[in-house]
């Protein structure tokens, strides 16, 4: 028998248990991506600390079979609910040439990333990074304010940019 092929799916978690949601999945060693970044809070005695806050809230994906994965959002402990294709009408998926982009930019990104809902950028200029941290990777431009991001887009969901100078794009035809 073959096996199914897994997908990436993306999910929504109950606010503030990303973290613990993303911690369960790993004990049960389901494969997963939470976007975190570090940041340095001061707690009630005056100390800081370094913790870890998803990049985006309530957002995590869950890399498995669609069987898999109903079974695990029916689950009620996790509280995962899934998000619907527009299209569709079935649990949105993720290609994997779009999950690994956008892991690869979260993931060697040092700064905050930029993260916006796809219906309010428009598409632009192909290029590609020639220099820096992101050499090689390929992707979209956006301008906000002056800036230049380098961007990757999880269709019909939201685009991720990490702010990049001109000096490193080459455009692609």
């Amino acid at each position: 028998m073959a096996a199914q092929q897994e997908f990436w799916f993306v999910t929504y978690t109950e606010s503030k248990r990303e973290l613990y949601i993303g911690d369960l999945l790993e004990k049960l060693n389901i494969i997963h991506y939470l976007p975190t970044y570090i940041v340095v809070r001061q707690t009630r005695n005056e100390q800081y600390k370094r913790i870890k806050v998803p990049t985006v809230n309530n957002l995590l994906f869950i890399k498995a079979t669609e069987e898999n994965f109903l079974a695990l959002v029916k689950n009620k402990s996790y509280n995962l609910c899934y998000i619907k294709d527009p299209d569709t009408d079935l649990p949105f998926t993720v290609p994997d040439k779009q999950m690994n982009a956008f892991m690869y930019l979260l993931n060697r990104s040092a700064r905050k990333v930029l993260m916006l809902p796809i219906n309010n950028v428009a598409k632009s200029d192909k290029v590609r990074i020639t220099g820096g941290d992101f050499f090689g990777m390929e992707g979209e431009t956006i301008q906000i304010e002056g800036k230049t991001y380098i961007t990757t887009r999880i269709p019909k969901l939201l685009i991720a940019g990490i702010e990049i100078s001109e000096d490193y794009l080459e455009r692609l035809g």
